[in-house]
């Protein structure tokens, strides 16, 4: 049988496309952990490894904080699972679920915003005034109240 094939920290983060510091604060966390140390001490990680940290990044990116991660995937709290801890795991992700949606909701009227900004702004780059920020706001169309938020916000 062939002894499995181990990572150094630098190849587990750039598998993962994490950093070596982000790897060792989840090994101080408790999220993963090394399976050994080499010779001259460096941490040695299991090939598996990849897949906890790409869980990790998952569900972080989610929105799960890392306590929230490591409540999670705390062996002892899964060796049985029951009908109450599905239940909690449910609820948990479909509370990540909305906040998603509420994010990509967000996002998208910034996106819309940006571009609504940039047509806008597209005249300045052709505009022969020199003038302070009200002079732009008469160019670009009046009000305050017409201009996307974020193009409003920086000729205030």
């Amino acid at each position: 049988m062939t002894k499995p094939r181990h990572l150094t920290i630098g190849q587990l983060a750039k598998r993962t496309c994490s950093t070596t510091r982000t790897i060792r604060f989840y090994e101080q966390l408790g999220l993963i952990q090394a399976a050994e140390r080499s010779s001259g001490g460096f941490r040695l990680f299991e090939e598996s490894t990849i897949a906890d940290v790409q869980c990790i990044q998952d569900l972080k990116l989610a929105g799960l904080s890392l306590e929230d991660v490591a409540l999670l995937r705390k062996p002892t709290d899964w060796d049985r699972v029951t009908p109450e801890r599905s239940a909690t795991l449910d609820k948990a992700f479909a509370n990540q679920q909305e906040a998603i949606r509420d994010r990509i909701r967000r996002l998208e009227e910034l996106l819309q915003s940006l571009e609504k900004a940039r047509q806008k702004i597209r005249g300045c780059q052709e505009c022969s005034k020199q003038t302070d920020r009200s002079g732009c706001l008469d160019c670009l169309g009046g009000k305050d109240d017409d201009l996307p938020r974020v193009l409003g916000t920086i000729l205030r």
